[in-house]
């Protein structure tokens, strides 16, 4: 467990049959990585969500509120360059994100260049 890794003195604690303390930093642990997959699953619907309702309102001729959703989901894609955990696990998902192929770049910069992208389609460039 990486509660082990971080405080060696759990391992020995544990061995001798004091494993509260160990039990405890697991959950720890376990609840942080939960934590961290539920905010990466949050982020993707509100991300798929926005997508879909900015296509629409692109589609209905609505370029200005499209225009406010896109600068909505810049905001977002931006907002991963503070959050590097968030960024890393939302990385194997680019496919639920929308994106096809991935820059090298991190992942706000390819979410960023994807809504440029995805303007110019929509106004027909």
């Amino acid at each position: 467990s990486a509660a082990f890794g971080k405080d060696r003195g759990l391992i020995h604690e544990a061995a001798t049959g004091h494993s509260g303390n160990a039990i405890r930093q697991m959950q720890v642990e376990r609840d942080m990585r939960v934590a961290g997959q539920q905010r990466a699953d949050r982020f993707i619907a509100d991300w798929q969500s926005s997508d879909s309702q900015r296509q629409a309102l692109s589609r209905s001729g609505d370029h200005s509120a499209s225009g406010k959703v896109r600068e909505a989901m810049a905001g977002m894609a931006k907002g991963l360059e503070r959050d590097p955990q968030l960024e890393s696990l939302l990385r194997n998902r680019t496919k639920e994100l929308g994106l096809s192929s991935q820059s090298g770049q991190s992942l706000s910069q390819d979410l960023q260049r994807h809504l440029g992208r995805s303007l110019g389609r929509g106004l027909g460039l």
